[in-house]
């Protein structure tokens, strides 16, 4: 009964689709008949129609392969795009788990320190002791006498006839050496050792100090920072991510080197700039000076 009733409603959709089709193409001929009235020209548009098709199926689909394989392409680019994004954000994860491990061991680093230096220090039963021991010693001293006179202890008191004790001897001043006199009459200031007790300055020894400086900071040699950054950062992903004080050690020594090669850069330039405006400013005077064998005043360039 139920197989009946399935080939009934089968052959009553079949019958109404078939109806449906044929008032539809009616339909369609009607309103091309009313847009189209020449008979002619709806033949030549038929014929046109079914010939692209049949070419359309003799070459094999080509405008439709063009669609699928422009599709198809881009499906590919937009898939290649999506993995170099997904690439991407992986990367900067990494970095920044990277930068959070070392910010974490650094700051772990410093919370073991605190709480070492709070076990070192004293509990609250030593601060308790200590403010008792205080305060008994306060009542100790409240409770002596403030008007006892000290015991004697046989030395008879000082006479006030006596006459006053006869004062020391003077030091006898002992001038001091004459520096010997230039070929230019003036005298020979030898310049101090670095210790800053030689005496005034003078302009040649302004420019040898600079020079010195300079030397000396560029014998010292750059640092590798980046090196010391790098190593850092690279500890942070083989140890073991507890070992913070190893990381925290990196990290100052890091942020040492930096603040080591900013200081030494920043002291050649000051005393680079020293010794420039040493030179433009009192250059001429110490030309003049060497030229004439006049000391100027004050003798900043005498010698």
């Amino acid at each position: 009964m139920v197989e009946l009733a399935v080939v009934i409603a089968i052959l009553w959709a079949g019958a109404r689709a078939l109806d449906t089709g044929h008032q539809a193409v009616k339909r369609h001929t009607a309103a091309r008949r009313k847009a189209v009235p020449d008979r002619d020209k709806r033949a030549a548009a038929r014929q046109a129609w079914t010939g692209w098709w049949l070419g359309e199926i003799l070459h094999g689909l080509p405008h439709y392969r063009n669609g699928w394989a422009a599709g198809w392409h881009d499906h590919r680019d937009a898939r290649g795009k999506a993995h170099v994004a997904g690439a991407k954000r992986k990367a900067e994860h990494a970095e920044r788990e990277l930068t959070w491990q070392a910010e974490i061991a650094g700051y772990l680093h410093r919370l073991e320190i605190a709480a070492a230096k709070y076990r070192d220090g004293p509990t609250m039963s030593d601060q308790l002791r200590a403010i008792l021991a205080a305060m008994r010693r306060r009542l100790a001293d409240e409770d002596t006498e403030p008007d006892a006179k000290p015991e004697p202890d046989g030395t008879p008191p000082p006479d006030d006839k006596a006459p006053p004790p006869e004062p020391p001897p003077a030091p006898v001043p002992v001038p001091p050496e004459q520096p010997a006199p230039t070929s230019n009459g003036g005298p020979v200031t030898t310049p101090s050792n670095g210790s800053g007790g030689g005496g005034d300055a003078t302009y040649h020894q302004t420019n040898e100090i600079c020079e010195q400086a300079m030397q000396q900071a560029e014998a010292a040699g750059a640092v590798d920072v980046e090196a010391c950054t790098q190593l850092a950062d690279a500890l942070g992903g083989v140890i073991d991510r507890d070992d913070s004080e190893t990381l925290g050690k990196a990290h100052d020594a890091a942020s040492a080197a930096r603040a080591f090669e900013k200081a030494r850069q920043v002291m050649i330039e000051k005393v680079q700039a020293l010794r420039d405006r040493n030179t433009e400013a009192y250059g001429p005077h110490q030309d003049a000076r060497d030229g004439t064998g006049v000391a100027p005043q004050p003798e900043y360039t005498a010698s």
